[in-house]
């Protein structure tokens, strides 16, 4: 059985991206094995990345800049086998488009995915990749203390790296919006 531990700052930092982006929101994590059966995330990043109320992406570019200036400054990038994204205010599940980006993670020995929202519900898995293929639900035990500071930088993170866009849902909720303050 293997065991998946959390730190607190990186559940934090996972809830509070989260929870204060009104959109869906994604990211990378780094993870460490700590024996043959534990793995611990220590960490939660965002990129810049366009999203709506039913997806995110991350950019492209965004993505071999950051991993381009970990390489430069001599960090490890090996640690980053963790993909996650919220579905802010649906169900956690892992959609079909979830499912090929898991599957299309195939350079690493192993990925972990995270799917949460805002109610705080997760769905946790392990792909194994190599030597066989392999998925393997997972469960994570999380404790939570409001940490101000870590919020705020969140916060502002989200402001500079998340660019909402219209998607046909959003435009619904508006005209849903707009409608019921018109009959008042």
């Amino acid at each position: 059985m293997i065991n998946l531990k959390i730190t607190k700052e990186a559940y934090q930092k996972l809830r509070y991206y989260t929870e204060l982006c009104d959109t869906e929101i994604s990211g990378l994590g780094k993870v460490r094995e700590i024996s043959a059966s534990q793995l611990e995330i220590y960490d939660i990043e965002i990129l810049n990345q366009s999203a709506s109320s039913s997806h995110s992406t991350l950019d492209e570019d965004a993505l071999a800049k950051f991993l381009n200036e970990k390489v430069t400054k001599k960090r490890n990038i090996s640690d980053y086998k963790v993909w996650w994204h919220s579905h802010a205010n649906m169900e956690a599940y892992f959609s079909i488009i979830d499912e090929n980006t898991i599957n299309s993670s195939s350079d690493f020995s192993y990925l972990i995915s995270i799917v949460t929202n805002k109610k705080g519900q997760n769905k946790v898995r392990l792909d194994l990749y190599k030597p066989l293929r392999l998925t393997i639900p997972l469960e994570i035990e999380l404790s939570l203390k409001q940490n101000k500071k870590l919020k705020q930088k969140c916060q502002t993170e989200i402001k500079e790296k998340v660019r909402k866009r219209w998607s046909i849902s959003t435009l619904r909720d508006k005209k849903n919006v707009y409608s019921s303050h018109r009959k008042n």
